[in-house]
């Protein structure tokens, strides 16, 4: 997974953070990932993570952490929750500002398996929600959840 691999992820994001923060990932029993690139600004990376027990809910507790502790080390970027609840069992929109290119982040859980999607070059918060129900319902071929 050439492109699902690397900096895209809130947790590479969290090195923009002065304090530190725990990993997302507990015990994660198996991922699937894929990537979309439409041109140099934009893309679309998406990682399936399926968890033991009672962990997705731990990595969704730990990216809530992450994204209000978050003290950047540079105070014209800023990372926020711009909305969460919207899909699946949960779910949560992350915008980093600062960087130049705008960056959206939906985790999305549905029973054991959580969705992580980084939207490069996505503004629009409408369109990011949207996005998360699609995904909310193809992670219900994969789970009992549904």
């Amino acid at each position: 997974m050439p492109w699902t691999d690397g900096d895209w992820s809130l947790d590479a994001t969290s090195t923009r953070c002065r304090n530190a923060a725990p990993p997302l990932t507990v015990r994660k029993q198996a991922e699937r990932g894929a990537a979309f690139r439409a041109a140099p600004e934009e893309a679309v990376v998406e990682r399936v993570r399926r968890y033991a027990s009672e962990d997705a809910k731990v990595t969704m507790d730990r990216a809530r952490r992450l994204v209000t502790g978050c003290r950047p080390h540079d105070p014209e970027q800023s990372l926020a929750i711009v909305d969460s609840g919207f899909a699946g069992d949960e779910s949560l929109l992350v915008a980093a500002t600062g960087d130049g290119t705008p960056s959206r982040w939906l985790l999305v859980r549905r029973g054991d398996l959580v969705a992580e999607v980084w939207l490069k070059g996505e503004d629009d918060p409408a369109e990011a929600r949207r996005i998360a129900q699609r995904v909310a319902e193809r992670l219900c071929a994969g789970t009992e959840a549904c």
